[in-house]
């Protein structure tokens, strides 16, 4: 049994991963890695982050890949802060995942009939405004925003 075959170029291969085995399969597979970070709080996140990074980063060098080729996504949804809940938030929180290398963040839409998710829907539009993510050149907009 063969591969499938596979289009040249082809969309990023991003994988999910805060444990040992999911990250050691990122290192292989992965054009990008998202995570959650995951902790109780931002001190907790913060270790959480840099212990996930450490096992990619190990087990690139197990492989001879640069970790550096890897992307790094955050998912903002299942952080202790609301870091869409104010534009000051938000690039507080994303020029704070620019320093450790991240090169894109997710975050849900504000939802105001959802306990967890409920900020201010106002704020997408601030925060879109912000990173020009609706620019009206008609030009689409860059793949990494200025922060």
């Amino acid at each position: 049994m063969s591969p499938a075959a596979y289009k040249n170029p082809r969309i990023p291969f991003a994988i999910a991963a805060t444990g040992r085995k999911a990250l050691a399969l990122a290192a292989r597979h992965a054009d990008a890695w998202v995570t959650t970070g995951g902790g109780k709080d931002f001190a907790q996140w913060r270790l959480n982050i840099a212990s996930q990074w450490r096992i990619i980063e190990d087990e690139c060098g197990k492989i001879n890949r640069d970790p550096s080729t890897i992307d790094k996504i955050f998912t903002a949804g299942f952080i202790p802060e609301h870091v869409t809940a104010s534009l000051t938030a938000f690039t507080d929180f994303t020029g704070e995942l620019t320093e450790a290398g991240f090169t894109d963040t997710i975050f849900h839409y504000p939802r105001p009939d959802d306990d967890r998710w409920n900020d201010p829907v106002e704020v997408v539009d601030q925060i879109a405004a912000h990173f020009h993510l609706a620019p009206d050149s008609g030009e689409p907009p860059s793949r990494h925003p200025r922060m």
